[in-house]
């Protein structure tokens, strides 16, 4: 997650890019695009995603929590005009997953919302869905070191 990245998402709120930058993002297959003023992250299924069989691995989907909470923080940094740098990602603190229901074999989408924000921690909850965003799978309520 690059200052080119929120750049050309600001530009284009219907562009997805994908975040093959970051290693373990581009190889889960994971892709940033934005939703109003929020950064959504999308998942695009794959078989390397399933844990027990027909259900996803209960720690792709903590990651893709993990990652739109982070980039939440990073698009609200950017467009404060604040230093967005791939080597200055929020470094996790705490991270709480709360597994709602099982995660079938469909892409995944996941979303955050910042609590509370201090000038060192950032308190976000997370939340992902896969075809109905009212029908959660997993919730996750995380604190992240911002400088």
């Amino acid at each position: 997650m690059t200052p080119e990245v929120f750049a050309a998402l600001k530009e284009n709120s219907a562009q997805e890019v994908s975040l093959a930058a970051i290693p373990y993002a581009g190889f889960m297959g994971m892709f940033l695009q934005r939703n109003g003023d929020d950064m959504l992250v999308h998942l695009k299924y794959d078989i390397k995603h399933i844990g027990a069989p027909g259900r996803y691995h209960g720690g792709v989907v903590g990651a893709t929590l993990e990652f739109a909470a982070m980039a939440q923080v990073m698009w609200e940094a950017y467009l404060k005009g604040e230093p967005v740098a791939r080597d200055s990602l929020p470094k996790p603190v705490t991270v709480t997953v709360d597994f709602l229901r099982s995660a079938g074999l469909c892409d995944l989408y996941a979303s955050a919302l910042i609590v509370r924000q201090g000038r060192r921690i950032a308190s976000v909850r997370a939340s992902a869905w896969q075809e109905d965003r009212q029908k959660p799978v997993a919730e996750a309520q995380m604190h992240f070191l911002v400088s």
